[in-house]
Parts: C-alpha cells; structure tokens; sequence
C-alpha cells in the first residue's frame, strides 16, 4: 500500500497475549468495520505500530515482556 494514499477501512492493532480474548477482540472489530492487526507481546506490538501506524490501539496491560503501558 501507498503510505500516500488514505485508508479504505479504519486499522486496529490489538496488543493482547491470550489467544482467546486477541480472537474474540479481533472478531468483534472486523464485524464493526475495521482492519485489524494483532500482536502478542509489546516488543512485536511496537514493531507493527511503527510500520503500520493504526488508526486504533488496544492494549493488554500485563504482556509478557512487559507493561502495555510502556507501549502507549
């Protein structure tokens, strides 16, 4: 994609390490519209947030390489 161009569809990048709730968050945005993205660590969620730039964020607090909030 063309960084240039505007996005068809909102993009979300879900940062959630239970596979479970990543789904269940994942399907409910793809229902309302959205693109989504996910990660399962902050490290990775801040390599994706740097490449892709979404448009939404949706944190898990507790990752296992540590704080989400360190990745907001």
């Amino acid at each position: 994609m063309d960084d240039t161009q505007p996005r068809e569809r909102t993009l979300a990048l879900v940062v959630e390490d239970d596979p479970d709730i990543q789904l269940l968050i994942a399907r409910h945005l793809r229902e309302a519209g959205f693109d989504v993205i996910t990660s399962a660590t902050a490290a990775d969620g801040f390599q994706l947030w740097s490449e892709r730039q979404p448009d939404l964020l949706l944190v898990d607090l507790m990752l296992p390489d540590g704080s989400g909030r360190g990745l907001v």
